[in-house]
């Protein structure tokens, strides 16, 4: 089986770090990563730089990477705001996602499931209108700390919409970290049979130390796209403030 890894770290790994890195290293680090030999590299995401500071100038590591062969360089939508300036900064292939728990995605986003639906349909129609490969993303898929197990109903409503809006992948995530092998091989068995496997990729945590074991059952069930995020740095931020307080 031949592994495909999407490295996140510019994304995920720095808008958890209180360092603020600059264009320089930014550009540094990705150079890094493509000498590792990752062939798919998220550069960051368009959010409000005054919000996210550490996403700064990502408009510019797209520009500056454009002419690169051989890479996928991928960047993360919230908005349709956030599209727009992905398609002018050039960029090729963008992710966008929603929650697959209501609590979730209210406290992560301030609107409902429902609401957060009305306008992903419109950004990925822009996306795909301007040449752009998208990538849906269902995030809590695999557990949440509000509301425990997701039923695999909510995970096929969510898998009919990207299909309904023609998206090019399907990125399940265990934004908690609580999943399990079990729940993994549960959660796969019936995503299966909506979607092809060769179109899908998961995103793990370790919250529980459980990342590496269920990449592992995901792989023995037919799954070889993964993300990754340089030296482990990473995860929700909603999630880490609710276990904090419960170790408090």
């Amino acid at each position: 089986m031949n592994i495909e890894i999407e490295e996140v770290g510019l994304r995920e790994g720095l808008q958890s770090n209180d360092v603020i890195l600059s264009e320089k290293d930014k550009i540094n680090l990705i150079e890094r990563l493509i000498d590792s030999g990752l062939e798919r590299i998220q550069l960051g995401s368009f959010v409000n730089p005054e919000k996210v500071p550490q996403m700064r100038g990502v408009d510019n590591l797209f520009r500056h990477f454009c002419e690169r062969k051989g890479i996928i360089f991928t960047g993360l939508a919230l908005n349709k705001r956030g599209v727009l300036r992905a398609i002018d900064a050039g960029v090729k292939n963008i992710n966008i996602s929603v929650s697959a728990s209501d609590t979730h995605q209210m406290k992560n986003t301030g609107k409902t499931k429902i609401e957060a639906l009305k306008y992903l349909k419109e950004m990925i129609y822009i996306a795909k209108d301007n040449g752009m490969s998208v990538k849906g993303g269902i995030q809590a898929a695999f557990g949440c700390f509000y509301e425990g197990k997701i039923p695999v109903e909510a995970i096929h409503r969510l898998l009919d919409f990207y299909m309904y809006c023609d998206v090019d992948e399907y990125n399940l995530s265990d934004t908690a970290g609580f999943a399990t092998p079990g729940v993994v091989k549960e959660i796969l068995s019936y995503v299966g049979e909506l979607v092809s496997f060769e179109k899908i990729s998961l995103h793990m945590h370790d919250t529980l130390g459980m990342g590496l074991v269920n990449i592992f059952e995901a792989m023995n069930c037919g799954i070889s796209r993964f993300d990754s995020s340089i030296a482990g740095m990473g995860g929700c931020p909603l999630y880490e403030r609710c276990f904090r307080q419960c170790s408090d």
